[in-house]
């Protein structure tokens, strides 16, 4: 199944910014905002989504604390 993401950028060549959210207390959080990520004609699916996983992945091990998975996510 390919994600909104990856197909708007495959066909329309429009960057991903990716948003990463750490609750600091109680109900304030920081919110950082990624470099876009741009890929060429020559990325595929597949290699849109490892990108993608792979910042998410360095993400939760910097911050394990901040994550909660309610669901199967793989």
């Amino acid at each position: 199944m390919i994600m909104l993401e990856e197909f708007t950028n495959l066909v329309y060549n429009i960057p991903i910014i990716m948003v990463s959210m750490k609750r600091t207390k109680g109900a304030y959080y920081e919110v950082e905002f990624q470099q876009p990520l741009q890929f060429s004609k020559d990325n595929n699916v597949e290699s849109i989504m490892l990108t993608i996983n792979q910042e998410l992945e360095k993400w939760i091990k910097a911050n394990p604390e901040q994550w909660f998975w309610v669901h199967r996510r793989w």
